[in-house]
């Protein structure tokens, strides 16, 4: 699933490449809203495709989740 995963990332940002140098701004805005999200997907799949958890935090103990349950 993550080679499926790199590999939509990698066309994505070949396309949105493409449309940003282009000379309409209809174009550079697509490429960007293309890019936004192939950054988006890139993000989740480095921190792991797990079914059923959260994407970015693998134990319940992190640092992070202790963080959020220490805030009033």
């Amino acid at each position: 699933m993550e080679l499926l995963m790199s590999i939509l990332i990698g066309l994505m940002f070949m396309a949105a490449t493409y449309l940003i140098l282009s000379k309409s701004l209809l174009r550079i805005i697509l490429g960007t809203a293309i890019l936004s999200h192939g950054v988006n997907l890139l993000i989740l799949t480095m921190g792991g495709l797990k079914k059923g958890k959260a994407p970015l935090l693998d134990t319940p103990g992190s640092q992070l989740t202790m963080i959020l349950c220490l805030k009033p």
